[in-house]
C-alpha cells in the first residue's frame, strides 16, 4: 500500500513537472514569436519611413532646382546649390535603406548621383563669383523636369501603399512570382517597374504662406514689457475674444515654456475647442476648434474679411492678408503687420474660418507674439529698386515691386524688394532681393489653384 501511494504521488509530481516544462516552453515560444513579430514590424516601420523620406527630398530638390533656374547672385546660387546637395544626399540614404536591388533602382540612383554632383559644379563656380550660364540653366530646368516626374511617380506608390494598407517586406517577398491575384502588390510592382523603366532623360552631366514656420526669436519680442495676469483674468479674455458665453472654456493645464501660456478647453457646437493666452499681457495666442463644417455658404473673399475684422476688433491692428487656402470647407488666411508700405512677414498670424457659419474656428499668433516690436526702424535702401529689378532673368517678367522684411535664419530681420514676377507659362514667382547688397535672399515659387495659394 505504501508502494502504490509513493508512485502515485510520483506520478503527480512528474506530471506537475511536464505541465510546467510546457508551460515555459510555451512561454519562450510565445516569447519568441513575439519578439520575431516586434522586429518585423520594427524592420518595416523602417522600410515605410525609408521610402516615404526618399519621396519628400525628391520633392524638396526638384523645388530646390526650379529657383535655381531664377537665381542670379553667386550667394544664391551657392545656397541653392547647397541645398540640392544635402537633399540628394539625404535622398541617397533613404534609397540605400530600401531592401531592393540596385538594378530595380537605377535610373533614380543616377538621377540623385546626378543632382548632387551638379550642385557641387555650380557651388565651386560661385564660389569664384560666376553667375549661372544659359547651359546652366538649361541643364537645371532638365533635372527639374525629372525631379518632377520622380517626385508624381513616387507620390502615386505612396498612394498606393497608404490605400491597399501594404507592406514594402510583403512586395520584397512576393518578388518575381507576384499574379494579378493580390490586385494591391500586382499593381505597386508594376507601377514600380515602370518608374524605372520610363525614368525621363536626364541631362549628361512644396505652407502655407511663405516664412509661416519661422520663429526668428528666441524670446516673445512682443510681450516685452507687459504684466502677468490671473488664470481667472485670462479665461474672462478669451471668452470676451471670442464672444463666448461664460463657462464654455475652463483651464486645462498651464504651460511654462519659451511662451507661458494657460490654456483652456471645452465643448462648442458639437466639437471640442481648445484656447491659450499668454500669461503675460493675457494676449489670445491660439485656438482650435474640432467641430464638423456644413455646406459652404461664405465665398473665400468674404472669409478673408471676417479674419480681418476678427483682427482688427481684438487690438491686431495694422495686419494685411498675404496668402490664403481653402480646405473641407474651412479658409486659413495669413496675415502680416503692413508698417508704411513695408509688409513684415515674421510678424504672422493666421485666422481660420468656417465657411459655413463665418465663425472663427482657427487662429495662430506665435510669429506675432516671437517677432512684433510694434514698429521697426527699418534701414535706408543702399540698393535702388531698379538696381533690384536687375534680379529678374531668364524668361521671368516682372509684374510688381514693394519693400517687405522676412526673416533670416538667423536671430535678424532682413529688409527686401519683394519681386512678384510671372513665367511665360503663367505660373508666378516672388524674388526678395537684400536692399543693403543687392543679393537674393530668397526665391518661392507660387502654386495656384482654386483652393488658394501656397508657396514653396
Amino acid at each position: 500500500m505504501t508502494h502504490r501511494r509513493l508512485s502515485r504521488r510520483g506520478a503527480i509530481r512528474l506530471l506537475s513537472y511536464m505541465c510546467a516544462l510546457l508551460a515555459v516552453m510555451s512561454g519562450f515560444i510565445v516569447s519568441g514569436y513575439t519578439q520575431a513579430r516586434a522586429y518585423r514590424d520594427y524592420i518595416e516601420q523602417d522600410y515605410q519611413h525609408s521610402f516615404f523620406e526618399l519621396a519628400n527630398k525628391v520633392g524638396m530638390i526638384d523645388a530646390a532646382l526650379q529657383k535655381g533656374m531664377y537665381a542670379a547672385s553667386p550667394p544664391m546660387i551657392t545656397q541653392l546649390a547647397a541645398e540640392i546637395s544635402r537633399e540628394a544626399a539625404s535622398a541617397q540614404a533613404s534609397l540605400a535603406k530600401l531592401p531592393f536591388r540596385f538594378e530595380e533602382l537605377e535610373n533614380t540612383s543616377k538621377f540623385l548621383s546626378q543632382s548632387g554632383d551638379f550642385a557641387g559644379t555650380l557651388a565651386k563656380a560661385a564660389g569664384a563669383g560666376e553667375a549661372l550660364s544659359g547651359d546652366n540653366r538649361t541643364q537645371l530646368g532638365e533635372l527639374s523636369r525629372s525631379a518632377s516626374e520622380l517626385a508624381r511617380n513616387l507620390g502615386e506608390l505612396q498612394t498606393i501603399i497608404s490605400e491597399e494598407n501594404l507592406k514594402i517586406s510583403e512586395i520584397i517577398r512576393a518578388g518575381s512570382s507576384m499574379s494579378d491575384g493580390n490586385t494591391g502588390l500586382y499593381f505597386f510592382v508594376n507601377a514600380f517597374k515602370e518608374m524605372e523603366e520610363e525614368f525621363p532623360e536626364t541631362p549628361s552631366l512644396i505652407y502655407d504662406g511663405p516664412f509661416s514656420g519661422h520663429m526668428s526669436r528666441r524670446e516673445p519680442v512682443f510681450l516685452t514689457g507687459k504684466a502677468e495676469v490671473t488664470s481667472e483674468e485670462a479665461g474672462k479674455s478669451a471668452h470676451e475674444s471670442l464672444g463666448l458665453s461664460d463657462g464654455i472654456l475652463s483651464l486645462a493645464r498651464e504651460v511654462d515654456g519659451v511662451v507661458p501660456l494657460y490654456c483652456y478647453e471645452g465643448h462648442l457646437d458639437g466639437g471640442e475647442i481648445s484656447v491659450s493666452v499668454t500669461k503675460r499681457g493675457g494676449v489670445l495666442y491660439s485656438l482650435l476648434s474640432s467641430r464638423d463644417s456644413g455646406d459652404a455658404v461664405i465665398s473665400p473673399e468674404e472669409g478673408v474679411a471676417i479674419a480681418a475684422e476678427f483682427l482688427a476688433s481684438r487690438g491686431f491692428g495694422g495686419m494685411k492678408e498675404s496668402y490664403w487656402t481653402t480646405s473641407g470647407n474651412y479658409l486659413l488666411v495669413n496675415f502680416a503687420y503692413l508698417q508704411g508700405d513695408t509688409l513684415c512677414y515674421p510678424d504672422l498670424i493666421k485666422v481660420g474660418v468656417a465657411l459655413d457659419t463665418g465663425k472663427i474656428v482657427q487662429f495662430d499668433a506665435a510669429g506675432y507674439v516671437m517677432n512684433h516690436p510694434g514698429d521697426r526702424e527699418l534701414p535706408e535702401a543702399k540698393i535702388s529698386e531698379e538696381e533690384a529689378r536687375g534680379s529678374v532673368t531668364g524668361d521671368l517678367s516682372l509684374e510688381s515691386v514693394r519693400r517687405c522684411v522676412i526673416p533670416s535664419p538667423g536671430a535678424s530681420d532682413v529688409s527686401c524688394y519683394e519681386l512678384a514676377c510671372s513665367t511665360s507659362d503663367g505660373a508666378h514667382v516672388m524674388i526678395y532681393v537684400n536692399t543693403q547688397t543687392g543679393f537674393e535672399e530668397k526665391i518661392l515659387i507660387l502654386i495656384e489653384d482654386d483652393t488658394g495659394t501656397l508657396a514653396y
